[in-house]
């Protein structure tokens, strides 16, 4: 998928993949080896192809799959403002209320046991 971007950019540019590793300052087997798909794009060969193209070497590494998804990226933040609202809740929370806290947490994880609702379970109590 990569190799593929790689020579996409190329041939929009009606470059060779030489010319693409000379302004990027890299040697052109570097270039030519991923472009190829024979090794996995590096560190370098994405900034030298973020040089070559004048694209942000972000968006070049997260294409390389060297960083996450910008989808991605915005899920942990998220996850992680959703865990320091409840550390900030947390600490609102006097040490009386934080046992009853755990105790209903700890409630929740446990497994729900399976119950017989309606006619039977009447005559299960009274038997």
């Amino acid at each position: 998928m990569f190799a593929q971007w790689i020579n996409r950019q190329v041939d929009q540019r009606g470059w060779s993949l030489r010319h693409a590793a000379e302004r990027g300052g890299i040697s052109h087997t570097a270039i030519i080896r991923v472009a190829n798909g024979q090794q996995p794009p590096t560190y370098d060969v994405c900034m030298a192809l973020a040089r070559a193209f004048g694209l942000t070497p972000e968006s070049v590494l997260r294409m390389a799959k060297l960083l996450p998804s910008a989808v991605a990226e915005r899920r942990i933040v998220y996850e992680a403002n959703g865990i320091d609202r409840l550390v900030e809740l947390w600490r609102g929370l006097s040490v009386e209320d934080q046992g009853r806290m755990l105790d209903l947490l700890e409630r929740l994880q446990a497994p729900v046991e399976p119950r017989i609702v309606g006619e039977e379970a009447a005559t299960d109590e009274s038997g």
